[in-house]
């Protein structure tokens, strides 16, 4: 299963807790709106230019065991103030 271009996350949401196992390429690429996520400790995969271009996302919590993080997933996200990573990242 795969999510082009963010096509089923609406446009207003501001945080968003992700789950499952992937957040596959471009899955939120020019969210404008998203100021804050974080990730279950269940996510093993963060896929190429995964949050690019969310220009108010100020907060990033990534916990749990990540495998393998694309390309540019944070490039424009120049409001960025908080990265977190869990300790087995």
């Amino acid at each position: 299963e795969s999510f082009e271009n963010n096509a089923f996350v609406p446009k207003t949401l501001t945080y968003i807790k992700i789950g499952g196992t992937n957040i596959y390429d471009n899955m939120f690429f020019g969210l404008e709106n998203i100021e804050q996520i974080e990730t279950t400790k269940t996510v093993k995969y963060i896929g190429n230019n995964a949050f690019y271009n969310c220009k108010n996302l100020t907060t990033l919590n990534i916990n749990g065991y990540i495998e393998k993080i694309g390309a540019y997933i944070l490039y424009k996200c120049l409001n960025l103030k908080s990265f977190k990573m869990g300790a087995n990242v």
